[in-house]
This record gives C-alpha cells, sequence and structure tokens, in this order.
C-alpha cells in the first residue's frame, strides 16, 4: 500500500500520511452502499464509510458534507463524487459516483423492461392503479404524521408546532387557507 503526503494548514503546517485507496476499493464501497442503503439512511452508511476506512476525518467529512450542500443534484451522490475525488482525483469521483448510481440505475432498466414486457398481462395495470393510490395516500396523510410526531400530547399548540408551522403550515396541522385541521386531516369550516 502506497502513502500519500499530504499538507493541511490550519494555523500551523501539520503533515498526515493517508493510505492511498485503490479504484477497485472505491468503486465497490460505493456499489456495496448504493447496493444496500435506501432513504437517510444512505447518508449515514456514507459517513460510516469514510470514518470506519479512516479515508478522510472527520473534520474534511464534515466540510466536504457542507460544501457538497451547495452543489446542485443529490446530495448523497455529490458526497460520494466528493470523496471519491478526496481520494484519487476525477478518476476516484467518477467511480465513486458510477458505483453508487449503477444499482439503481440496474435496478429501474430491470423494472422497466419487466413493466414493458408484462404491461400488457390482465393483472399489471390493477396492480399500478393500487399502487399509485397506495402513494397518493402516503403524500395525502404525510402532514399529519409530522402533526403526530410534533404534538406533545394532547396540547394543541406547542412550540415545536409553531416551529413547523414557519417551515410548512401543512405540517403544524394547519391548512393553506390558515383553518385548523381537525383530526383525520378535514379542515374545519370557516
Amino acid at each position: 500500500m502506497e502513502l500519500i503526503m499530504e499538507s493541511t494548514s490550519t494555523n500551523t503546517l501539520e503533515t498526515r500520511l493517508r493510505p492511498q485507496v485503490s479504484l477497485l476499493t472505491i468503486f465497490t464501497s460505493y456499489f456495496i452502499v448504493g447496493l444496500t442503503a435506501f432513504g437517510m439512511a444512505i447518508l449515514q452508511k456514507l459517513k460510516a464509510l469514510v470514518m470506519d476506512s479512516h479515508w478522510l476525518s472527520e473534520e474534511e467529512m464534515n466540510e466536504g458534507l457542507a460544501m457538497v450542500q451547495l452543489y446542485p443534484g443529490p446530495l448523497m451522490v455529490d458526497f460520494a463524487a466528493y470523496v471519491g475525488y478526496r481520494l484519487r482525483g476525477v478518476i476516484g469521483a467518477i467511480l465513486a459516483t458510477t458505483g453508487f448510481i449503477l444499482p439503481s440505475f440496474v435496478l429501474m432498466s430491470v423494472l422497466s423492461a419487466f413493466y414493458f414486457a408484462a404491461g400488457n398481462l390482465p393483472w399489471v395495470h390493477p396492480l399500478f392503479l393500487g399502487l399509485e393510490a397506495l402513494v397518493d395516500e402516503v403524500r395525502r396523510q404525510a402532514p399529519e404524521i409530522r402533526v403526530d410526531l410534533l404534538s406533545d400530547h394532547g396540547n394543541d399548540f406547542v412550540p415545536s408546532r409553531r416551529i413547523a408551522l414557519a417551515a410548512d403550515p401543512r405540517a403544524a396541522g394547519f391548512h393553506p387557507t390558515g383553518r385548523p385541521r381537525r383530526p383525520g386531516g378535514r379542515v374545519a369550516a370557516a
């Protein structure tokens, strides 16, 4: 394993030794994360990968997370590219990004091929109508779910709800018209 000398300066010049990570290791590590993680757990897995492998210091990782929030695009993909770039330059960034995105791309390609091959079967259309209804209901109930998480055991208007109201009126239990919601998501009469 080859060691790279990296100089960073804050107030004084400090030199650290960092092992050079192989391109194959970068690709396979991000491929595994892309294959096994979903939702906000992806960010935790990416951070754990970087810290457990000692690829970057915690300060470098946090600075990178802060920086990639300014980039357009998905935060997790940008962070994977950042770490790959810090480890092996442009090639590392390309391989980290490709490894991270490839499982999703393959899954969507396979599901699309299945849909086009089996789309005319009689049971496929009702299945997708049911899935569409499920997604619509989850989206409709999302504000009420957040209200339950923010409520303070029956108090109608607690400080956490005020914060949520500032961010999203629906999250705090209010309809965009300003009228409060009744339990079950119905808007109170004017």
